[in-house]
């Protein structure tokens, strides 16, 4: 008898330290989440920040460009909006795109191009239906570089949105979907238009 309780108390001394392993990992992977959840805020604020202080302008908003870029305002951003919404509308995610912030164009090099940075946000999107606009925008215009995705969770947190009007690689609907700011930059030549590749 003595014999099994000692057998027990090594086996519950074992889970015990096999549970604490894996609560340790779980404490790390959290910390690192919270990490990752500031930094994502602090990136979905930034063009806000800089959108109220005047150093950039929205699509379809007055002309905010340099004197010295015919066009970079509303018209040379929204030739660029346009073949954003087309590739938006492509992959079938028209209404989650909720904004699109520009940056002023800044100085890229010698041949006196510029280059314009918009930050996409969108809202209740899944990673296929990103793909997809992605894919679509590279195709349909190749002088588009997509330099940055970031992923959060949706803010309506209480209603999880579910699109069953795209199947997974399964078959079965796609239920997780995030709020999402794809980053593209353009690189404009002086007179507003996108230099060749």
């Amino acid at each position: 008898m003595t014999r099994l309780l000692a057998i027990l108390c090594l086996i519950a001394a074992v889970a015990a330290g096999f549970a604490l392993v894996r609560l340790d990992a779980a404490a790390t992977q959290a910390a690192a989440a919270e990490r990752e959840l500031v930094d994502s805020r602090q990136f979905l604020a930034d063009p806000a920040r800089r959108l109220a202080a005047g150093q950039v302008g929205l699509i379809g908003g007055p002309a905010t460009g340099p004197s010295g870029l015919a066009g970079a305002g509303a018209g040379a951003n929204g030739a660029l909006e346009s073949g954003i919404r087309q590739s938006v509308a492509a992959a079938g995610i028209a209404d989650r795109l909720r904004e699109i912030v520009w940056t002023k164009p800044g100085n890229s090099g010698a041949d006196e191009a510029r280059e314009v940075t918009g930050y996409l946000q969108f809202g209740n999107v899944n990673l296929e239906q990103l793909t997809r606009f992605l894919h679509h925008l590279a195709e349909t215009d190749p002088t588009s570089r997509t330099q940055m995705i970031e992923l959060a969770a949706p803010a309506s947190e209480g209603s999880p949105a579910t699109n069953s009007a795209t199947p997974s690689a399964a078959g079965e609907p796609s239920s997780e979907t995030w709020s999402a700011v794809v980053t593209v930059s353009y690189r404009l030549r002086p007179s507003g238009k996108r230099p060749a590749n």
